[in-house]
């Protein structure tokens, strides 16, 4: 479904994980809504095998 990336947060501090769309699947507006389903699910988890969601957006369109 994406991309994934270890990166480091300067705000948070922690190595976190970010999941990056293709661009193609990324303006469907379906799969869009699908993501999104996703990190709000995601985000209601709280259980030691699932990473964490701190935040999900759109950068530059």
């Amino acid at each position: 479904m994406g991309r994934l990336y270890n990166t480091y947060d300067n705000v948070l501090k922690p190595t976190v994980a970010l999941k990056v769309l293709p661009e193609d699947l990324g303006t469907d507006p379906m799969f869009r809504e699908r993501f999104q389903r996703e990190a709000h699910l995601a985000a209601g988890l709280n259980e030691p095998h699932v990473v964490p969601i701190f935040e999900y957006g759109e950068i530059g369109g």
